[in-house]
């Protein structure tokens, strides 16, 4: 069952999803009136949903099955030098894919990224993260 972001929670009955989410549900997995899916909020929350109505812009989703997912073990933190876009990026959706919980990159002596420019750039980090989550 695919996964979709839900940015608002999941503590209400139905769940309106927008923008990119809903262009995905409806575009690419074609979901229609009655078919389940899976939600989450990124915050370990996890629902299933069923498709109430769907436009090309706007999926609407009756909130099912609740559950909070507790971790069974540390929280994993991941503390990368800042490197090269194309490499971090990577490392972003492996360590993600691996159960990574939190990134916190460090500055070091040899650092080859400035701040600035990194920081230009975690908007794209973002959108990597959660593609990969789902």
């Amino acid at each position: 069952m695919t996964q979709f972001l839900v940015s608002t929670g999941l503590d209400r009955d139905t769940v309106v999803l927008e923008r990119e989410e809903a262009r995905r549900l409806s575009r690419v997995h074609r979901v229609r009136r009655g078919e389940r899916v899976r939600l989450f909020d990124g915050c370990g929350c996890i629902a299933e949903g069923i498709v109430i109505r769907v436009t090309r812009s706007v999926v609407e989703l009756s909130v099912r099955n609740r559950r909070v997912c507790a971790r069974g073990f540390p929280e994993i933190v991941v503390r990368p030098a800042l490197i090269k876009q194309d490499r971090f990026e990577l490392l972003l959706e492996k360590c993600t894919e691996l159960g990574a919980d939190r990134f916190a990159p460090i500055i070091t002596q040899r650092s080859s990224v400035s701040t600035v420019a990194f920081r230009a750039r975690t908007g794209r980090f973002r959108r990597i993260l959660i593609e990969t989550a789902k």
